[in-house]
């Protein structure tokens, strides 16, 4: 699907922006104040995207007697192997410049992605890892969502549901401060339930719209526009409440975040029933299928061309003002696609294909033990008569 790679590619980016601006010391920039604002929930939008993919790619080997193993052996070595590699990079570089190791209880809570669960540790050895641990806390209760929501009313119910225990968790969680800048609640798998069931919910609503016009790419110009100027009009129309009700809504349980979670919500399935032909693109399908590095190693790349960026930015500034920061993040994300085109093609892509080998190789083995006991059992048999 090219517009969940799309989609992908957005979160990165936006995140990366955000992230890029504030580590530079630029955050007292109007573009700053505006990434601030409206590209902190990139992460949340991974998580529904992540989720609709869950739900599409799991349907294929669902039927299978061992689809649950199946499914954690897919999902872990998708996410562990790249996850491990940057926590042993991140690891050293504290211990070459601080000379400090980590606790073993928090060694042992990230290789396990259990770290969330502990506001001392929440943030995770690997910056920008405690959403990984989010992610993994999902998949644990996710073969029991897949069996039990079916339906596009059951899972309204529970985004309903994950909505009410994110409101009732975030009093006590806003409590809970974890160093050195948010609270448990920005960190917590309760306050991002909302985003999964959305995307589960997204799902469910292009199952049932995939199999009507409004999906048929040959359909007349009429339905044609009729779609998307449905979806078009219903994102603007939550686009304009959020930002003209956006402090009412932050200071009413931040309500802005359940707007844009449906805001994603539509985004997802648009692209996904329709799909934009602009999306097809193939650097931006480069770019999303890479999405995760780019996710995970910008901010080593932030941090290591910290002196760079000031550099260029110092020298932008008198001739573009304000847009001195355009140069200062080309400066970044050249390198960081660099890198993250060599760590896909070195660490994630080898870690799914020996997960898939692996796999293999086990279900021969379990092959090979059943015919070894059906050959015994009739040999006994012929033996006893």
């Amino acid at each position: 699907m090219p517009g969940l790679h799309a989609l992908r590619m957005i979160a990165a980016l936006t995140v990366f922006v955000l992230h890029a601006l504030f580590y530079s010391g630029r955050f007292g920039t109007p573009m700053f104040e505006f990434a601030g604002k409206y590209f902190a929930l990139s992460v949340q939008l991974f998580y529904l995207v992540s989720a609709f993919a869950l739900m599409h790619s799991t349907r294929v080997y669902a039927h299978q007697p061992d689809w649950i193993s199946h499914f954690y052996q897919k999902r872990f070595w998708r996410i562990a192997p790249l996850f491990y590699a940057i926590a042993i990079v991140s690891t050293t570089g504290k211990w070459l410049r601080h000379g400090t190791l980590p606790s073993l209880p928090e060694i042992a809570l990230n290789l396990v992605f259990l770290n969330n669960l502990l506001p001392s540790t929440a943030t995770s050895l690997v910056n920008a890892g405690w959403s990984v641990s989010v992610e993994m806390l999902f998949y644990m209760a996710f073969p029991l969502i897949f069996l039990h929501i079916r339906s596009l009313k059951s899972a309204v119910v529970l985004t309903a549901a994950s909505i009410v225990i994110a409101q009732v968790a975030r009093v006590y969680l806003e409590q809970i401060l974890v160093p050195p800048m948010y609270t448990m609640a920005h960190y917590s798998i309760a306050m991002n339930l909302p985003y999964f069931s959305m995307g589960v919910a997204a799902y469910l609503s292009y199952e049932h719209l995939r199999a009507t016009p409004w999906s048929d790419p040959r359909a007349r110009l009429r339905t044609t526009l009729r779609v998307h100027v449905t979806f078009a009009l219903s994102i603007a129309t939550l686009l304009i409440l959020i930002t003209h009700f956006d402090r009412w809504l932050r200071a009413h349980g931040r309500v802005d975040e359940v707007v844009w979670g449906l805001i994603f919500m539509l985004l997802t399935i648009w692209v996904t029933v329709r799909p934009v032909a602009m999306l097809r693109w193939a650097p931006i399908q480069f770019l999303g299928e890479r999405s995760y590095s780019l996710y995970l190693l910008h901010p080593i790349v932030i941090a290591l061309l910290l002196p760079v960026t000031g550099w260029v930015f110092s020298y932008s500034q008198p001739r573009l003002g304000e847009w001195a920061v355009a140069p200062t993040l080309i400066t970044l994300f050249v390198p960081l696609v660099l890198l993250a085109t060599v760590s896909y093609a070195l660490i994630e892509r080898p870690g799914m294909d020996f997960g898939r080998w692996l796999r293999q190789r086990l279900k021969s083995r379990e092959t090979a033990v059943v015919q070894v006991t059906a050959k015994a059992q009739r040999a006994s048999t012929v033996l006893e008569d």
